[in-house]
């Protein structure tokens, strides 16, 4: 997604301000049964909002896929959308701010599958030898993600922020 065309696009449809918010989330879980994997699983989720001010009024819009192929069809309805909001609250974006960028010491290792798989094969090694009454684990798990959301619009803000778990 070109933001700085869809930024610039649309004013030409009325659009006086617009504000666009992506979310990737990025997961892999792997789930560890009778001494095997069970499952593992990988995926990956881009989602895009947009906030658009049309003549003081605010419409939103999320998309499953932002396609510069589909911009003008999709900014036309946004500002349409805009043009016909009843509500009377005032709409505003934000600018930008100044702030102090806040980077963690702590670095996430990302651990192999290989990795992954030692180690719920020795939590459950370490389980079913704690009573012998034990004779099944019922699972453990593994599950790791990423986030990263990034705000970008028209009055020049520009702001992004990653998570791990």
């Amino acid at each position: 997604m070109n933001k700085t065309l869809w930024i610039e696009r649309a004013k030409v449809f009325g659009i006086d301000e617009l504000e666009i918010y992506e979310q990737l989330k990025v997961n892999r879980s792997l789930s560890w049964f009778g001494k095997k994997t069970d499952s593992f699983t990988t995926s990956r989720v881009l989602g895009t909002s947009l906030r658009a001010i049309v003549n003081g009024k605010q419409a939103e819009m999320a998309l499953e896929q932002a396609d510069d192929a589909q911009m003008d069809e999709i900014l036309a309805s946004l500002a349409e959308q805009g043009r016909i909001v009843s509500s009377a609250d005032p709409a505003a974006l934000r600018k930008p701010e100044k702030t102090e960028k806040a980077k963690s010491k702590k670095r996430f290792v990302k651990p192999s599958v290989e990795d992954i798989r030692h180690a719920l094969a020795e939590t459950e090694r370490r389980l079913l030898a704690c009573d012998d009454r034990i004779f099944q684990v019922g699972g453990v798990e593994w599950s790791e993600e990423t986030c990263v959301r990034r705000i970008t619009n028209s009055l020049g803000l520009s702001v992004e922020e990653e998570n791990r778990f």
